[in-house]
């Protein structure tokens, strides 16, 4: 378990102090627990050189990331961005969970250089995405914006939210997209909020589309089950994008 910590900042969880690499770097390893639910449990990962966490390689397995601060100060309201992305998930990782549908799991996402969160591989499997702000502020109400995409999808089976509402994502604001898919095969996007604030009652703008799909195979949007549909609202471009070949 690692929590509580203060990782890229200085003591005052306000100010970058960069470490050279990634904030914390799970690699082949399994069972671990970043942060928790407790406001005690949080980390703060911000400010650092490449990612705030990466999970790695083909014995990273059922690894879980709750109630952190991910490129944002101590207060969850002011950006201090790691210069890469904020949760960077690749290298054959399976069953890593982002979130969570308990009280006191929601990660913040926001102000990272690139994405909020990356899921990438083809053997990259089983992660779940669940009650996360990505994008915007710790209480949802403004834009706090990564620099391209919210949350960007190549891998195998992803699931991005559900259908209640605790394992509803919010995620406005970011610079791009709020939701990518570019790659993989059966990512299921459900139940969340794309574009607005957290309450769904005023535009937070993804700068492009809510969702462009661009490349995989079978990916859901949304679904025919009660609390599966997604509100996909107030973006600078199309709600949903489906494009290439």
């Amino acid at each position: 378990t690692i929590a509580g910590n203060y990782i890229g900042t200085d003591a005052t969880g306000t100010l970058d102090r960069a470490n050279a690499a990634t904030g914390v770097h799970i690699e082949n390893a399994a069972g671990n627990l970043i942060g928790g639910t407790a406001s005690a449990d949080r980390n703060v990962l911000s400010g650092n050189n490449v990612d705030g966490v990466a999970v790695t390689g083909a014995g990273a397995s059922s690894n879980a990331i709750r109630g952190n601060y991910i490129g944002t100060d101590v207060t969850g309201m002011v950006a201090l961005g790691n210069r890469i992305d904020g949760v960077d998930i690749g290298g054959a990782a399976t069953g890593t969970m982002v979130g969570g549908t308990a009280a006191g799991e929601r990660n913040v996402i926001g102000g990272n250089r690139r994405d909020g969160i990356a899921v990438t591989g083809a053997n990259t499997t089983g992660v779940v995405l669940n009650g996360n702000y990505i994008g915007v502020n710790a209480a949802g109400t403004g834009a706090l914006g990564n620099g391209r995409y919210g949350v960007r999808l190549a891998a195998t089976g992803t699931m991005v939210g559900g259908t209640t509402p605790a394992a509803r994502n919010v995620i406005s604001g970011n610079a791009v997209d709020g939701i990518a898919v570019l790659g993989g095969t059966g990512n299921v996007i459900r139940g969340n909020y794309v574009g607005t604030n957290a309450t769904g009652t005023a535009a937070i703008a993804n700068l492009e589309d809510g969702v462009w799909v661009n490349a995989g195979s079978n990916t859901t949007v949304g679904g025919t089950a009660a609390g599966a549909g997604n509100l996909l609202s107030g973006n600078a471009w199309s709600g949903v994008a489906v494009t290439g070949t």
